[in-house]
C-alpha cells in the first residue's frame, strides 16, 4: 500500500480566551499575547469576584432577560423568573416554560454565554481573539452537541474554538506553573455544597515523551459541623497522599471558604505548598489554547493521557520508496471528539488496508489490523486508489471508512465503501 497525499495543518497567535462553563458559575480569563499569563475578569472591576451565575432572569411581560448577579437580583426583587442550570437544562433538552412561553434550553445557555463574554468588554475585544476554550467538567457525546450549537449560535468572529474538561485544564494550568511545584505529584480538590471532587495528577519521567496522567475521584460531601467536615476532608486527603510524595496542593471551590480547616490544612502544608482560588479551570483553558494555536516545548516533552485522550499512536502500514513503512495519522494523546484524518493510498498485491495501533503504555503491545476490501473489482497493482478517513467515536473505539476511488479513467471508482470498528485496548 502506498501513501498518496496528508494535509498539513496551521499555527497562529494572539489574544486568547479560556471559558470555564459551569451549570452553577462560569468564569473567564484571556491572555493578550504569547508569554503573558491568563487574567481572570472581574464581574464587578476592581475586585477579584470571578464567579458569575450561570442563571438568567426574564423580566414580567416583556423580552428583556439579565444574567448572572443582575438576574439573582432582579428575581429577589420579584421583577421577573429566574432559570438557573443552564448547562444541565441545554444537556437535557426539554423546552423551557415561562410565563406561558416555550423556550429552547441550548438558546437560553447561547444567550447566557453571550451577555457573559460582553464582561470582557472592559479589558479586550472577543472580536479580537485568535482562539477561545471552553471548558466544562466533562465532555461527553451530549455536552459537545450542546456547545457545538451554542457555539453556532454566537456568530463569533473567531472560528477557532475548542473544547475540554476540567480535568484537561488542570494539566495545562499546573504543567505551566514553576516547575518546583510540580516536580512531584500534585493534588487539586474542588468542593462545593454538595460533593468533593479530587484530581490528582503524576508524570511518568521514565517515557519519551513524557506521559501525565490525572486521576479523579468524586465523594458526596459530608454533612454535619465544621469539625466533622474537617475531619472528614483530612481522611479523604490522608487516603490520597498515602505512599505517595505531594509536593503542591490546590483548594478550589466555595466549600474551602471560612476558618474551618485546622487539622486538614496542618497535614496539607506539611512539606507541601498549598494554594487556594477559583479560577484554575478558565486559566488552564487560556495555556490549552495557546498551546493548541502556537505550540511550543510542552507539548513535545510531554503527553496527557486523560480519559478524553487517544491512548495509542495510530496509522497505515505503507510502502515508502519500496521499503516497509509506517505513516502516522492520528497521535497519542489528541481529544478523541477531535480525532479525525484522511488520506488516500494505492494498493499494491493485496486488496487490504492494515492499521497500526501503538500504544504510549509500555504495558501494552502493538496492534496490526488488516481490513480485508472484500467485493473489490480486480486490478493490476497500483491502479487502485482507496479514500481512508479515520474518527475516533469515543477515548477507545476508532472507525475506520475505505472508499474505492478507481484510477481515473482507466479503471472508474465504484461506489464500494467498507467501515471498520476497531477497539483500542
Amino acid at each position: 500500500m502506498i501513501l498518496e497525499k496528508r494535509i498539513p495543518g496551521k499555527k497562529n497567535k494572539g489574544l486568547v480566551i479560556g471559558y470555564d462553563l459551569g451549570n452553577g458559575f462560569s468564569q473567564i480569563s484571556y491572555s493578550i499575547s504569547s508569554g503573558t499569563a491568563p487574567e481572570t475578569a472581574a464581574v464587578v472591576v476592581g475586585t477579584e469576584l470571578f464567579n458569575i451565575p450561570t442563571v438568567l432572569c426574564k423580566r414580567k411581560d416583556v423580552n428583556q432577560w439579565f444574567f448572572g448577579r443582575d438576574a439573582y437580583r432582579q428575581a429577589e426583587n420579584g421583577d421577573g423568573e429566574l432559570v438557573e442550570g443552564l448547562l444541565q437544562l441545554a444537556r437535557e433538552g426539554n423546552p423551557v416554560y415561562i410565563e406561558g412561553e416555550t423556550f429552547d434550553p441550548v438558546a437560553l445557555l447561547t444567550l447566557f454565554v453571550k451577555r457573559s463574554l460582553s464582561i470582557l468588554s472592559l479589558e479586550v475585544s472577543v472580536d479580537l481573539a485568535d482562539a477561545i476554550m471552553v471548558t466544562t467538567e466533562e465532555l461527553d457525546h451530549r455536552t459537545l452537541s450542546v456547545l457545538e450549537q451554542v457555539v453556532e449560535g454566537l456568530h463569533l468572529k473567531c472560528k477557532n474554538i475548542f473544547f475540554q474538561s476540567h480535568i484537561e485544564s488542570c494539566y495545562y494550568y499546573i504543567l505551566n506553573q514553576p516547575k518546583e511545584l510540580w516536580n512531584y505529584q500534585v493534588l487539586v480538590s474542588e468542593m462545593d455544597a454538595d460533593k468533593l471532587i479530587t484530581y490528582r495528577l503524576e508524570c511518568n519521567k521514565k517515557t519519551s515523551p513524557m506521559v501525565v496522567f490525572i486521576d479523579k475521584k468524586e465523594n458526596d460531601r459530608r454533612p454535619g459541623t465544621t469539625e466533622e467536615l474537617d475531619l472528614w476532608f483530612t481522611g479523604m486527603v490522608k487516603e490520597v497522599c498515602a505512599g505517595r510524595i505531594v509536593s503542591t496542593v490546590y483548594l478550589l471551590g466555595d466549600g474551602f471558604k471560612g476558618e474551618w480547616m485546622q487539622e486538614s490544612l496542618r497535614f496539607l502544608c506539611l512539606n507541601r505548598r498549598v494554594f487556594q482560588g477559583n479560577n484554575l479551570y478558565s486559566k488552564g483553558a487560556c495555556y490549552a489554547v495557546r498551546e493548541k494555536i502556537d505550540p511550543g516545548e510542552l507539548d513535545k516533552q510531554y503527553v496527557f493521557l486523560g480519559d478524553d485522550k487517544v491512548k495509542a499512536n495510530i496509522g497505515l502500514e505503507v510502502t515508502k520508496q519500496g521499503a516497509g513503512g509506517y505513516h502516522p495519522l492520528l497521535d497519542a494523546g489528541i481529544n478523541w471528539y477531535e480525532a479525525k484524518a484522511e488520506c488516500d493510498v494505492l494498493l499494491e498485491k493485496e486488496p487490504e488496508v492494515v492499521v497500526c495501533l501503538m500504544p504510549l503504555s509500555a504495558e501494552k503491545e502493538g496492534k496490526r489490523v488488516v481490513i480485508s476490501l472484500t467485493g473489490l473489482p480486480e486490478r493490476p497493482e497500483k491502479t487502485t486508489r482507496i479514500h481512508i478517513e479515520m474518527e475516533m467515536l469515543s477515548g477507545n473505539k476508532l472507525q475506520v471508512r475505505l472508499s474505492d476511488m478507481g484510477f481515473g479513467e482507466f479503471f472508474p471508482r465504484t461506489k464500494m465503501t467498507w467501515k471498520e470498528e476497531i477497539t483500542i485496548e
